[in-house]
């Protein structure tokens, strides 16, 4: 009698073949989604931390140069004029110790300015100072000496404030809006002046006063 041996058989099926290939499918398509989200994890938290070494860029930059500034002569929404040091140690004001905080709104950045004018070239009627446009008037004539520094970019919201009128101001609070990416984070900062040439002060103002006079 004959007996028959059982035949083995190799390989997959059709039917396994395509279960195999739609599971491995499903593991890869989770796999991508997961590097996906830590990716953009990373990319969220990156851009944080860039925003807040921005903030804290912006408050520390302004805020030393405020601090260690003699007066602060002009305050706007665009702009603050400070007698940043008396290189000479003369008592008077000089075009070449002067610096200027602008915002640029239509870039949306924060820039410092200087002006290099001989050394020597005093603002021979500080008393100007204490007009609306007395910062314009003194720097005007030296263009041809100025140059700046980007601060920071991506800034927006720009607003300044002070607590009394320049030049008896000593404290300037400036708040702003940092931005990168979807990340947006207001900031506020105050700064004081350490000291104020009062004799510079009273100068200003007691020339103002008698300019006042003389046109009554």
């Amino acid at each position: 009698m004959k007996t028959h041996k059982a035949t083995r058989r190799f390989g997959f099926t059709l039917t396994e073949l395509l279960l195999a290939i739609i599971i491995t499918g499903i593991i890869l398509t989770a796999v991508a989604s997961l590097v996906f989200a830590v990716g953009r994890l990373w990319a969220h938290n990156g851009a944080q931390d860039n925003v807040g070494i921005l903030q804290n860029s912006v408050s520390w930059r302004i805020g030393d140069l405020v601090r260690h500034s003699r007066l602060v002569l002009s305050v706007d929404d665009r702009r603050i004029g400070l007698w940043a040091s008396d290189l000479d140690q003369d008592g008077k004001i000089d075009v070449c110790e002067l610096a200027e905080i602008y915002y640029d709104a239509s870039a949306d950045l924060v820039q410092r300015i200087q002006y290099d004018a001989p050394a020597g070239t005093h603002v021979s009627d500080v008393s100007v100072f204490a007009s609306s446009g007395g910062w314009t008037t003194v720097t005007q004539p030296y263009q041809q000496y100025k140059h700046s520094a980007v601060l920071a970019t991506g800034v927006t919201g720009w607003t300044v404030s002070r607590d009394a009128a320049a030049p008896a101001a000593r404290i300037i609070t400036v708040c702003f809006t940092v931005e990168e990416g979807e990340i947006e984070r207001e900031s506020t900062f105050s700064a004081t002046l350490r000291s104020r040439d009062t004799d510079v002060i009273a100068e200003i103002l007691e020339g103002a006063a008698d300019d006042d006079g003389g046109d009554g």
